[in-house]
């Protein structure tokens, strides 16, 4: 079955999905833009904005997180995010001697080590795949 199919098993970054569904609101523009809106975020479809691949764009796709600390803040497809912080390597197979344990100082040549950016960011979100 080559369909994509959402599973809300454990994973090493969510342990626990058994969370309250939240309240959400459903809305649709005068230019055929969906939006979903809960408590914490709103999300902004606009079909008609997508590229032609289907992908998601920043012209078609958007996330406000509601306003804490850092105020509003909106993600969208390949925005960057400067304060997301740096993760660790995965493994030290295969090395030899000391070495950093930041995927910034790594060679990125190394690809056995798995590095990936960190799940905390200064800017106030950061994108998972999880």
């Amino acid at each position: 079955d080559s369909v994509a199919k959402d599973h809300d098993q454990a994973t090493l970054m969510a342990l626990n999905r058994t969370f309250a569904s939240p309240v959400v609101q459903k809305g649709e523009d005068e230019d055929g833009c969906v939006t979903l809106k809960t408590e914490a975020l709103s999300v902004k479809y606009c079909h008609d904005r997508a590229p032609a691949s289907g992908t998601f764009s920043a012209n078609s796709l958007n996330v406000t997180m509601a306003a804490g600390p850092l105020g509003e803040v909106v993600w969208y497809p390949g925005k960057p995010n400067p304060g997301q912080l740096a993760g660790t390597i995965r493994t030290l197979d295969g090395t030899c001697g000391g070495m950093s344990l930041q995927c910034e100082d790594v060679d990125s040549h190394r690809q056995d080590l798995h590095c990936a950016m960190g799940v905390i960011s200064r800017d106030g979100w950061t994108l998972v795949d999880d």
